[in-house]
Parts: C-alpha cells; sequence; structure tokens
C-alpha cells in the first residue's frame, strides 16, 4: 500500500483509434491521499466495479493532481 503523501502517477489509455476518433492517453501525478471520511467510502463501495473491493478491509487511495498531461494518439 502506498502511503499517505507519497508521489504516484496513474494513466488511463484509449488504443482503439479510427480514422474519426484517435486514441488518446492522460497521465495525473500528484500527491497520494487515504480516502477515510465516511461518506466518500460509502461512495466507493457503491461505485466500484470490482465486486471483491467491496469488503470491509478496502482502502482507497484519491491523488491529489499537481500535474495531468493528454495525448492524442494516431494509431
Amino acid at each position: 500500500m502506498t502511503e499517505p503523501g507519497t508521489v504516484v502517477g496513474f494513466q488511463a489509455d484509449n488504443l482503439h483509434s479510427t480514422a474519426q476518433q484517435p486514441g488518446w492517453s492522460v497521465l495525473v501525478i500528484g500527491r497520494a491521499a487515504l480516502v477515510n471520511e465516511p461518506a466518500h467510502l460509502a461512495q466507493r463501495h457503491a461505485t466500484d466495479p470490482r465486486p471483491g473491493s467491496r469488503s470491509a478491509t478496502a482502502s482507497y487511495l484519491s491523488i491529489e493532481p499537481e500535474l495531468v498531461t493528454e495525448q492524442w494518439l494516431e494509431l
């Protein structure tokens, strides 16, 4: 588990581009923050698509963005 305050990155990509819609990539870099407020935890449990992560012991980190980049990818 990443410690709160650690610099982390998260990247999401869509590489299934077409002539009409290019692919894309987004990178977020920032400091990790532990999600521990009951209302935020309830929201995470309700919307998390992974059934195994809905346990009472699941932990969530958020990223406080310091840098966000995007790229359009012509494949």
